[in-house]
């Protein structure tokens, strides 16, 4: 979230701040049943580091999602966090036995508003997460895979700042009941262009909570 610090504050604030959409994916490669829903919930934190500042500084998010299976192969999602909200889906290509693989695109975007600490601007998060899943069994599922995002800024004083990142995803899925998933996953990435969200790395460690309704 970009702020009236000098600038080089400006960019940390940007993922101290709540605002900045979170890579986790809390899901398998496995979509949504088609025709059920299934709400989640996540709550993550982390360290992020600044190159060019040579400092580290925590972070964290917290989430509400709702998905709709719409066929075998493919659900479609919509995640909350404050203040902003991003549409995601996953498009499953592979299953053989134990083993799925999936695309799971999404879109994120945030408004800021105009106050003391923070000026009025937009940001939009594309991001794209390859997903592998192995099942040893109905209870245990595990997933890993590639993760790239990228990030736009648009103040409305005009101009713009960009940021694109390569990383990854490793997450444990356990199912608790008929009806009840909990997701332990791991995210890092590195900024290897620009400056959205910071000159640097993140790693960020969270669980997520899916039920079928």
């Amino acid at each position: 979230m970009q702020t009236r610090a000098p600038e080089p504050a400006a960019l940390l604030l940007v993922a101290l701040l709540p605002g900045c959409p979170s890579p986790s994916v809390y899901r398998t490669a496995d979509p949504t049943p088609p025709g059920q829903w299934a709400i989640s919930g996540g709550l993550s934190g982390g360290v992020m580091t600044d190159r060019a500042q040579k400092t580290r500084f925590p972070t964290g998010q917290a989430e509400l999602g709702l998905r709709r299976g719409v066929s075998e192969n493919v659900d479609l999602g919509v995640r909350a966090f404050v203040p902003g909200v991003d549409v995601n889906a996953t498009v499953r290509f592979h299953r053989s036995g134990r083993w799925s693989a999936a695309l799971a695109p999404q879109l994120g975007a945030v408004r800021t508003p105009e106050t003391g600490s923070t000026t009025s601007a937009f940001f939009l998060f594309p991001g794209l997460s390859q997903l592998t899943t192995f099942r040893p069994s109905d209870t245990w599922a595990f997933t890993a895979g590639p993760l790239l995002g990228a990030g736009v800024y648009w103040p409305e004083t005009g101009g713009h700042r960009q940021g694109a990142w390569l990383g990854a995803v490793l997450n444990t899925e356990a199912r608790l009941s008929r009806r009840l998933w909990l997701t332990p996953e791991l995210t890092f990435y590195r900024v290897f262009s620009g400056e959205i969200p910071v000159r640097g790395g993140s790693l960020t460690l969270g669980a997520g909570l899916r039920g079928a309704l």
